[in-house]
């Protein structure tokens, strides 16, 4: 007679050497197992809750485990974790292993992918990551400001090269290592000219008839260059030292012509320093370009000719300039010989600074005659001086590096 897999069940249990689920040791051990607030949840599922698929046997075999540990009570099987862990299927995964997959997964499919392994740090991995960002929408936005970037360099390159500027309003000196020989020569020439200081537009500003033993000599006003606006105004000082030389000190007033947003003039690297003229910004050099003969060694050289070639040195302590723009009236005032504290000496001067207005040229014309400052004077060349001078057209910033050398010839 044949049994049903129901009536059949404890063979089942007896091969695998299972207790029986009425036997009383194991409801025993079962009420030790689980705490007394699991109690309530002892009873064991009906049949209903395993898959409809599962035959009695299998259901009488679930109920077995289900005895000794409950997935639905969250009653895990002892060692579970230790278990897992020790089969390599369920083993966690080491570190860059889904890398590797996607690495193998792009490589059998023939589509672009990254370095399987990448670091952050090296100049290649950033120059990589730029490259990455061009292909994105902004691209354009990027390139722009690269190439914006490139003709900023190119168009300072110049100024780089000259060396560093020193700026005091729309004044001030570019450094060089060497005289600009390639300075574009304007001609000063012209015949000598009267006018009258009261038909002068540029304001001027002196020093008095006398002061810390300088004595005025005179007025006298240089013809406009390129980049001033009207004459050049030119106030000048002497005194005799306890040595018995003359010292002169010239004072040079001008307004920058609209056509240039400022004047520089050509100086030696280091010979320049930033100070100040009260609250204002200026600069005072130490020094000036000298001419100088050098001997070279050519064929008629040889022959027991001498030829000379003309160069400009830059030589420190002949002489000291100041250079400051106030009132939209630039001053440069120079001293040919250097005393140990020039700056300081020149500074004082340029605060001492007053102007000279037309009503005094007028109610005091008596009077300044009698000191030798006449109304009338003659408008001159500007002078030859061994100065170079470099301008920078209107619109530019002074510190562009958009300007050009020039000389007075």
């Amino acid at each position: 007679m044949l049994m049903s897999g129901c009536e059949h069940s404890d063979e089942w249990l007896n091969a695998l050497a299972l207790p029986s689920l009425d036997d009383d040791a194991q409801h025993d051990q079962q009420h030790d197992h689980r705490s007394d607030g699991e109690s309530s949840r002892s009873s064991s599922p009906t049949p209903s809750t395993y898959p409809s698929d599962f035959s009695c046997d299998e259901t009488a075999f679930a109920e077995t485990f289900r005895n000794l540990f409950a997935p639905e009570h969250d009653d895990t099987p002892p060692d579970l974790a230790q278990t897992l862990l020790g089969d390599e299927r369920s083993a966690p995964t080491l570190p860059g292993y889904e890398q590797k997959i996607t690495y193998q997964v792009m490589r059998r499919l023939n589509l672009p992918r990254r370095p399987l392994f990448e670091d952050t740090h090296t100049p290649s991995s950033r120059l990589a990551a730029v490259a990455r960002v061009s292909r994105r929408p902004l691209a354009g936005v990027f390139a722009f400001v690269a190439m914006l970037m490139i003709g900023v360099m190119v168009l300072s390159a110049p100024a780089f090269a000259a060396g560093v500027q020193l700026l005091a309003g729309h004044t001030g000196v570019q450094q060089t290592q060497n005289f600009p020989t390639n300075a574009r020569i304007i001609s000063s020439n012209m015949s000598v000219q009267q006018m009258s200081l009261l038909n002068l537009q540029t304001p001027i500003s002196w020093l008095g008839s006398e002061t810390q033993g300088f004595t005025f000599e005179n007025i006298q006003l240089y013809k406009p260059v390129l980049w001033s606006n009207g004459p050049i105004v030119d106030v000048q000082y002497s005194n005799v030292n306890s040595l018995g030389d003359m010292e002169m000190l010239d004072i040079r007033e001008f307004q920058i012509s609209s056509k240039y947003s400022a004047v520089l003039q050509a100086v030696h690297d280091g010979s320049a320093t930033l100070t100040q003229v009260g609250a204002t910004p200026a600069v005072f050099v130490d020094g000036g370009w000298t001419l100088r003969h050098f001997q070279s060694a050519t064929p008629e050289a040889m022959q027991g000719k001498a030829s000379d070639q003309v160069g400009y040195v830059w030589q420190t302590g002949i002489r000291s300039e100041l250079m400051f723009e106030q009132n939209g009236v630039v001053f440069w005032m120079t001293l040919n010989d250097e005393p140990a504290n020039s700056m300081q000496f020149l500074t004082q001067l340029a605060q001492a600074l007053t102007p000279l207005s037309a009503q005094t040229l007028q109610t005091q014309r008596r009077w300044l005659n009698m000191i030798g400052l006449s109304i009338e004077t003659q408008v001159r060349p500007y002078p030859n001086e061994q100065e170079a001078y470099y301008l920078v057209p209107a619109g530019a910033s002074a510190n562009s590096g958009v300007g050009a050398f020039v000389r007075i010839d």
